[in-house]
């Protein structure tokens, strides 16, 4: 019982420490944004300016007394799978003292009326949440004479934006660009931005799917080649084991009958047709093979994307390899593959027949 007791007391002594720590690293950051007096680059050209763990929390606003933005702003959230902060251009951070608030404002409005240089404004809306309507931060944390001042310049930020006829338009009969034409200019950069941001998701998920298809083709040919190098399949019958050739055999022709039929088989599709004592130990034998396995010399895993992984013999692929290339580019007609899943089966998505294409070109 004392062990037990002492040991609970060393983890919740460590979590202690762990959370102290922690916090001491924010009171850090704290203390070098609020000493700025103004907007403080948190990361800019793939590079940090406090701990990265602290920028994370700062961009999800789950530090108090500051707020934060990341740019562009991701549209689906900040955890997309796969990307990091240092895929984004920048992050931003203000201390909310008023003052602070009042100086940054002074600055940035500085910059505009005397060097024309509107992106101080431009971030300073942001990290007050003034895009798109009022502001609850902003009317709580700004000094009234700032606030307006703010909004004030930033009017003028945005009637240069407007197109050369409205602008026209509202210098003739003296009015100052309104709400909704301000509105509508945010709304058509908040859309470039995303496509900014669709960009650079789909340039990284692209990178991986890339590296995947690499480690696919080198697993590939690494087969090709003990294939060439081994002895026939008559001969490792005899030195492997019986059951697990049988087992092998079996998938063979699961797998072959399924290409034949024009169905890509999924592991569901192929250890469903095969009888409930070999299924389970088929499904081991295609495990390994997801994770990389070579022992099985003309079997192979294909992942077409994220979510779908097929099996193909390489001697198959091989000899069949243009027929199905064509096939699958034209997908045309009776022609159509399907992507067997056990059921009546779906059909293979375009991304996917030219990402398999492609994966026999190369093996």
């Amino acid at each position: 019982a004392e062990i037990v007791l002492l040991s609970d007391w060393c983890v919740q002594h460590q979590q202690e420490r762990n959370t102290e720590a922690e916090n001491a690293a924010i009171g850090a950051a704290l203390d070098r944004i609020k000493n700025k007096h103004n907007i403080f680059t948190v990361m800019q050209k793939k590079e940090f300016r406090l701990p990265e763990d602290i920028a994370r929390k700062i961009v999800r606003s789950e530090v108090e007394g500051i707020a934060g933005c990341i740019l562009p702003e991701p549209g689906g959230g900040l955890d997309v799978a796969g990307l990091q902060l240092t895929d984004f251009d920048a992050i931003y951070a203000i201390s909310l003292d008023r003052g602070t608030l009042q100086a940054a404002i002074d600055y940035a409005v500085e910059l505009f009326e005397k060097r024309d240089m509107d992106q101080n404004l431009l971030i300073l809306e942001r990290l007050l949440g003034m895009r798109g309507g009022e502001s609850t931060m902003a009317t709580n944390k700004v000094p009234t004479e700032s606030l307006a001042l703010l909004r004030k310049t930033l009017q003028k930020v945005y009637g240069r934006k407007l197109p050369w006829y409205v602008r026209l338009l509202n210098f003739i009969i003296l009015r100052k660009p309104d709400t909704a034409q301000i509105r509508l200019i945010q709304m058509k950069e908040s859309e470039q931005e995303q496509k900014r941001y669709e960009k650079i998701k789909n340039e990284i998920l692209k990178s991986k799917q890339l590296e995947a298809r690499a480690q696919t083709i080198s697993l590939a040919r690494e087969r090709v080649k003990l294939s060439s190098n081994n002895t026939t399949d008559s001969e490792r019958r005899k030195k492997g084991n019986g059951r697990e050739t049988r087992i092998v055999n079996a998938l063979k022709e699961q797998i072959n009958g399924h290409w034949n039929s024009g169905l890509i088989p999924t592991r569901r599709a192929i250890t469903g047709k095969l009888d409930m004592k070999l299924a389970g130990e088929a499904g081991t034998v295609l495990a390994r093979l997801d994770a990389g396995s070579t022992q099985y010399v003309d079997l192979i895993s294909l992942n077409l994307d994220a979510d779908s992984i097929v099996y193909a013999t390489i001697s198959y692929l091989t000899d069949n390899r243009r027929s199905l290339i064509e096939r699958l580019k034209s997908d045309s007609g009776g022609q159509k593959f399907k992507l067997a899943d056990g059921g009546s089966g779906s059909t293979l998505t375009e991304a996917q027949r030219l990402r398999l294409a492609d994966l026999i070109q190369d093996i």
